[in-house]
């Protein structure tokens, strides 16, 4: 299962009651099914591995990749699942995502850029305002769940987690698709190794650094919308934070 953090406790939930099984979670990484990163659209993706017992995929994409290739029971328990998930996110009163899981999955991506750089790139005022974002998500996320959300607060909480969707899987512009060459959080920080790797007064080191210190703008930037978002959030539905 490949999922967004927010949908994450969505789709285990929604496998373990039709399957009996707990699926692993990963995070989206970029192909042809995440076209909609850059306009902040979270992610859940329930899909079956094929065992090599019964032939593995070799054919996949492939002139072989025929019609006899289809298990009609797995996809048949495939389609269930995703009419389960959205009947979850469009039929119930409350709204199954987690905010909090969103701010705790950047502050553990910003550490982990962080030390892939040996230090070199200070991503502290960042981790700060994620853990301010955790602080507000704590309040927010029982809102979200107990079922007293309108289709305007709706609209209020989507304000809170597109910009931490768009830094977390979209390097660079929003308005752009990207080249698709990072499958991890944070991939506009992947030149972060760089400055383990290349000597301070190599031109190597002085782009990516150049490079990485406006990607951490923009994540200041996303973080400080996302919190703006969620007071407005939090005044609407008259929570104190």
């Amino acid at each position: 299962m490949s999922t967004s953090p927010a949908l994450e406790a969505l789709g285990v939930s929604v496998v373990a009651d039709a399957t009996g099984e707990v699926p692993r979670a990963s995070r989206p990484g970029r192909n042809s099914d995440q076209s909609f990163n850059g306009i902040g659209l979270p992610l859940l993706q329930i899909n079956h591995t094929r065992l090599a017992a019964d032939g593995g995929t070799w054919w996949w994409h492939t002139p072989d990749d025929t019609y006899d290739k289809i298990d009609a029971r797995i996809l048949k328990t495939d389609t269930d699942l995703y009419a389960d998930a959205l009947a979850a996110l469009t039929g119930q009163a409350s709204l199954p995502v987690s905010l909090m899981a969103e701010a705790e999955a950047l502050l553990a991506a910003l550490k982990a850029r962080e030390a892939e750089s040996g230090g070199a790139l200070d991503l502290e005022e960042a981790k700060v305002g994620s853990a301010r974002l955790a602080a507000l998500a704590s309040r927010v996320d029982p809102f979200l769940q107990g079922g007293a959300m309108g289709p305007e607060l709706e609209a209020l909480a989507r304000d809170v987690f597109r910009p931490v969707h768009r830094i977390m899987f979209v390097p660079g512009s929003d308005h752009h698709p990207d080249p698709g060459l990072y499958g991890r959080p944070l991939p506009g920080l992947e030149p972060a190794s760089v400055l383990v790797e290349e000597p301070q007064d190599s031109d190597r080191y002085g782009f990516a650094l150049s490079y990485l210190l406006r990607e951490r703008n923009r994540i200041l930037e996303a973080v400080d919308e996302a919190l703006r978002a969620g007071d407005r959030l939090l005044r609407a539905a008259d929570i104190r934070w």
